[in-house]
């Protein structure tokens, strides 16, 4: 796991040193224990084909080479030197500079052997091995997580490369010849020839919309992303680009076709086990993130049995004590059965704020939810801890329909198809099991016909008439064709982009590394290939996720009734604790929202939230609008943040 930055560049001025030493440096927080760099493709005949170097006095070596390689290294497989990056294949010119994981590399590596013989016991060199065998074609051989960079001095050729869902960011900048590429956004702050000029249609699709990284835009202009299952080439000849190409997409199925249901269900808990006990391979402390919530139940469950000492396992749960959004009953319960070490993590409204000025930092950009700072926060309980893996439910909710509004969609989509009886059945059933307690105007209201949320939505309301105009009008985030096409635009668009956004953010900001087993690709194939009624069924969410663990896990967290999320106080502290900070934030003279909405009308709007009269703008909303002006303000910072004496501390 790391933070990497590069710089390929077709002309022969070569690459800025400085820049590629900043650039780098400016993640350590993503790689403590080590950093590196090496400079690549010479531009005079006579210079050696790389250059490795690793300290401020040597960068001028960058000058003379057209691609510069960057990393901060989080160690996690392999702990030795022998894992230090960038690192290069072994009588090959082919480089690589990687941040991720490849589960799957002891069985890679076995297929491999016979042809190459392995110096490090890393996942890295294994994804060298296997582009030397492959090449591009070694993509969908990969079960993991990851974004990479390698250099082929044969083809002279640059790859840059995505996992399938996301989980690890890849941002690009193209410009005169070049192309930079980087972990994090800030990171091109270090160059003093970046234009911080926004996208105004990415954060109108943000603020207005709640929409985060469903496409390749970003909060700036320049700057793109390398969309998930995605790979580019770069020609070092030419400074063309071709791609981005997409190398994998899950098969769809009918939602109304059972005929792969039997064996699915059959099937499930030894995929479910499988994907964790490949997220438990490491070299360093694993941990859980632990909910009373089916999902990190699950996980928790499968991880101690394949573990050989429960007791080395350690969950980490939020909690907050007297409040209805604590979940530390039921997660307590569940650690005590698996034997597993039980930690606590709190924090109150003063802790928010706080640090919300430093998590809105490391988060690059404005965030949705105070559940986002409480995440940071369980992040760094187990660092603290010792742990520097953390297993994690996410993705959970968004691949077995787990969210109430599926079961809204699902009604729509059997209307639609004129399914009566099928349509008649899933009411019955639903409102058998849940009434109407689930539904809720302020959550639905966001997945209503775009022409009737902009006169419902406070956002839209308060938002000025230039602004509102960016946001990308034609996207519809309600129903779809069928349940299982929503379900993949959930996975893919809606909802998981941004939340593995902040998720990477959340864990590498504590040097923690964050492994998600619900989006490990087989698991995601299986699901999406079966009908509906896996998902959604006698009134249930998660219909075959709580069959296969029934007799597994505790009846009440299995078949619980009310969906536990990862929530916190934030409507009573927003209207409580934080209430004169946030109406301060948003009257201050010049107040960088001002350009974006009415921040007169919305402080008025405020203190009637604080009263309890309206809910046009949620606590989600307000935390958005706080961690935007922060941000905004942020930006206005100079762009070369470190002095290169402490850069690579």
């Amino acid at each position: 796991m790391c933070g990497i930055f590069g710089i390929a560049s077709s002309e022969r001025r070569g690459v800025d040193p400085d820049l590629l030493w900043f650039g780098t440096h400016r993640v350590r927080h993503r790689g403590p224990n080590d950093w590196g760099f090496v400079s690549l493709a010479p531009i005079r005949e006579d210079s050696p084909s790389h250059c490795a170097w690793k300290f401020w006095g040597e960068r001028e070596n960058a000058r003379g080479y057209h691609i510069g390689f960057g990393s901060r290294r989080l160690s996690i497989l392999d702990l030795s030197a022998a894992g230090h990056q960038p690192m290069n294949l072994p009588g090959t010119d082919i480089w690589i500079v990687y941040n991720g994981e490849i589960y799957n590399f002891l069985e890679l590596r076995a297929e491999l052997v016979s042809e190459r013989t392995f110096t490090t016991a890393t996942d890295a060199e294994v994804l060298l091995a296997a582009y030397e065998k492959w090449g591009i074609e070694c993509l969908p051989r990969l079960n993991g997580m990851y974004a990479f960079a390698i250099w082929d001095g044969a083809r002279r050729k640059l790859l840059l490369a995505r996992d399938r869902c996301g989980e690890k960011p890849l941002y690009f900048l193209r410009k005169s010849g070049q192309i930079i590429f980087a972990s994090e956004l800030k990171q091109f702050f270090e160059d003093r020839e970046f234009d911080r000029e926004l996208n105004y249609t990415a954060l109108a699709d943000f603020l207005l919309l709640s929409l985060q990284d469903h496409d390749e835009r970003t909060f700036f202009k320049d700057v793109n992303q390398l969309l998930p299952a995605h790979w580019l080439e770069w020609d070092a000849d030419s400074g063309e680009v071709r791609g981005p190409h997409r190398y994998w997409a899950p098969e769809i199925a009918s939602d109304l076709d059972t005929s792969r249901d039997r064996q699915f269900e059959q099937e499930l808990p030894s995929l479910l086990r499988d994907s964790i006990r490949l997220r438990l391979r490491s070299d360093v402390r694993v941990g859980i993130c632990l909910s009373g919530g089916l999902d990190s139940t699950t996980i928790c469950s499968f991880a101690a049995r394949e573990a050989n000492d429960p007791t080395m396992l350690a969950a980490y749960t939020m909690t907050f004590p007297g409040t209805r959004e604590d979940e530390l009953g039921l997660a307590s319960q569940v650690a005590s059965q698996f034997g597993v070490r039980h930690i606590k993590a709190t924090m109150d409204a003063a802790n928010l704020w706080d640090r919300i000025h430093q998590f809105v930092y490391f988060q690059d950009g404005p965030t949705g939810g105070a559940s986002n700072i409480a995440s940071w926060r369980i992040f760094e309980a187990a660092r603290a801890d010792g742990s520097v893996v953390l297993l994690n439910g996410q993705g959970g909710d968004e691949l077995f329909a787990g969210y109430n509004k599926f079961f809204f969609f699902w009604l729509q989509i059997l209307f639609a198809r004129g399914c009566w009886i099928h349509l008649a059945r899933t009411a019955v059933a639903y409102l058998q099991k849940n009434g109407f307690s689930k539904w809720s105007y302020a959550d639905g209201r966001r997945y209503f016909p775009l022409f009737v949320r902009k006169r419902i939505t406070g956002m839209w309301r308060f938002s000025r008439p230039e602004f509102r105009a960016n946001a990308a009008e034609c996207i519809d985030v309600g129903s779809s064709e069928s349940l299982n096409r929503r379900l993949w635009r959930d996975l893919s668009q809606f909802s998981l982009p941004c939340l593995l956004h902040w998720e990477d953010r959340n864990s590498m900001a504590v040097s923690t590394e964050a492994r998600l087993p619900f989006l490990d690709h087989r698991l995601v194939e299986a699901v999406l290939s079966t009908s509906a009624y896996t998902k959604l069924k006698s009134g249930y969410t998660k219909y075959s996720l709580r069959r296969a663990m029934s007799g597994m896990l505790p009846s009440d967290v299995c078949w619980q009734k009310q969906k536990r999320g990862f929530d916190t106080p934030a409507r009573a502290w927003f209207k409580m604790d934080l209430g004169e900070p946030t109406k301060e934030l948003l009257t201050q003279h010049d107040s960088p929202l001002d350009e974006f909405v009415d921040t007169r009308q919305l402080a008025n709007h405020y203190e009637v939230f604080r009263r309890g009269e309206d809910d046009t703008l949620t606590e989600y909303e307000w935390f958005k609008l706080v961690s935007a002006g922060i941000w905004l303000e942020q930006l206005k910072s100079s762009a070369r943040a470190q002095e290169p004496a402490v850069a690579a501390n």
